[in-house]
């Protein structure tokens, strides 16, 4: 195939590639000031990480948050100018930090699209409809917004359609190779490291991989190196813990505050009167008595610098929260219902009472957008799932054309379920923004086609290959 022949095959691609390098590009360059802000601490962990080679505060280390991005910033630092005290972390380029955070956005953001647009090829969308949902993910508000910001949500994007292509990649027939199942496994652990939401996702794999191997007769011994992958790396991570903050912890000590801030009376107040309607909760008469709690168990066991006092606090959150979800049961689930509504909400919250008609003009649009988004993709998302309830599709289920579709199908479980417990707003579902633009051009094919059938319809039969072809290639 010649040079030309290439090109022309392959240029909705270079067309996704340019459209992501510009638009990723001009929303992380246009305003680097929006990278000054720090509001979690993932800057000043990076910085630390580089002048101490602690996670945590100085020589004080920590579990507060997840380490992956930290750890990820830090190796970008290199592309700065070294500090007095640490010249040898430079690399002797010209980038400030808020420059290699940018870059690193940039990257992750450009890499996330083209991996939607492969993604979609794989599972049998014609290319116009693979270009469709990349065009989405690289216009998505989310995911646009959250790569001007020092957090974690661009990272987790990119981890999310990774692990979902290798799987992809991985499950076909020719391709079934037991180090790369080990592979997969360490990245999923990895992403574990960026946001807990993948240890559920880590999780939820490793059952559909079981699943797989007993009813397409696969080696047991795919699902068993995924899951050695993927517990190494939680491994290394509660090793560290256990020796330097006393406790075996494969998360974070951030769930406590979490689970306490999404559940508490002051919340459960709010959401009978005014109402989730009447705009975002005013969480200040929570932090006050937050404040008031620690300073009473600082009376009575005394001061628990470090890592001591962390841990406490992360318990005395889970203790507070328990105890305000048993005494307002009603309020717990009235809470829970809210959450998932603040997950998936298509309107942003007006957080500005002097807001510009820019500003609100631009708050309706991403209303708008995903007005049209969420809901296709819920559709997308039933019709897919359909197996599952009828009997009349249910052989689908072990066929290597769903098993690739359960992995999104996973994801949008793994980010959902967790924050009917804790807390959530509209930019926790970023990882999940990956696939839903996928799930939402499935429902709109679905919509448009005349005639209804199989999943397969939605973009072509998968390549003809038998479960006994498929056996001779794991053996």
């Amino acid at each position: 195939m010649s040079f030309f022949s290439k090109l022309k095959r392959n240029k909705p691609f270079f067309v996704l590639f340019l459209i992501a390098f510009f638009v990723r590009g001009a929303v992380v360059l246009v305003k680097m000031d929006s990278f000054d802000a720090d509001p979690d601490q993932y800057r000043a962990l990076a910085e630390n990480l580089r002048e101490y080679g602690v996670f945590g505060n100085g020589e004080t280390p920590t579990a507060f948050r997840p380490p992956l991005y930290p750890a990820v910033l830090r190796c970008f630092y290199m592309l700065t100018p070294g500090t007095s005290s640490s010249p040898e972390c430079s690399c002797g380029l010209l980038l400030s930090e808020k420059g290699a955070t940018a870059f690193l956005h940039w990257i992750l953001g450009v890499l996330t699209v083209l991996i939607v647009y492969k993604l979609a090829l794989m599972l049998s969308f014609p290319r116009q409809w693979a270009f469709a949902a990349a065009f989405l993910v690289a216009a998505d508000p989310i995911l646009l917004a959250q790569s001007r910001v020092v957090m974690t949500e661009t990272l987790a994007a990119f981890f999310a359609v990774l692990i979902i292509w290798c799987l992809t990649l991985a499950m076909m027939p020719r391709q079934k190779k037991v180090s790369f199942f080990l592979g997969i496994g360490l990245v999923a652990g990895l992403a574990a490291l960026c946001r807990p939401v993948f240890l559920l996702f880590g999780l939820l794999v490793f059952l559909g991989l079981l699943n797989y191997c007993r009813m397409r007769k696969l080696l047991l011994r795919f699902a068993l190196l995924f899951f050695a992958g993927f517990a190494a790396i939680l491994l290394f991570w509660g090793v560290r813990n256990q020796v330097q903050m006393g406790k075996m912890i494969v998360t974070t000590t951030h769930g406590g505050y979490t689970l306490f801030l999404a559940n508490n009376h002051s919340l459960y107040k709010y959401n009978r009167h005014p109402g989730p309607f009447a705009g975002p909760w005013n969480p200040e008469e929570f932090h006050q008595r937050w404040e008031s709690i620690k300073a009473e168990d600082f009376e009575e066991y005394g001061f628990q610098p470090g890592a001591v006092g962390e841990l406490r606090q992360d318990e005395i959150a889970y203790s507070s929260a328990h105890k305000d979800m048993s005494e307002d049961t009603q309020g717990a689930m009235i809470a829970a219902g809210v959450r998932l509504g603040h997950l998936w909400q298509f309107l942003p919250y007006q957080t500005d009472p002097n807001e510009s008609v820019a500003k609100r003009i631009c708050r309706w649009c991403v209303g708008l957008f995903y007005a049209a988004e969420v809901p296709l993709a819920l559709f997308g998302f039933l019709y897919i799932c359909a197996p599952l309830v009828s009997f009349a599709r249910r052989r689908l289920l072990v066929s290597p054309y769903w098993s690739n579709w359960s992995w999104p199908v996973f994801l949008v479980i793994a980010v959902t379920l967790p924050h009917i417990l804790y807390w959530a707003n509209m930019r926790m579902r970023a990882p999940a923004m990956t696939v839903v633009p996928i799930f939402a051009v499935v429902g709109f094919r679905v919509l448009i086609s005349r005639k209804g059938g199989e999943p397969v319809a939605v973009g072509g039969p998968p390549t003809p290959e038998t479960d006994e072809a498929e056996t001779e290639q794991t053996s």
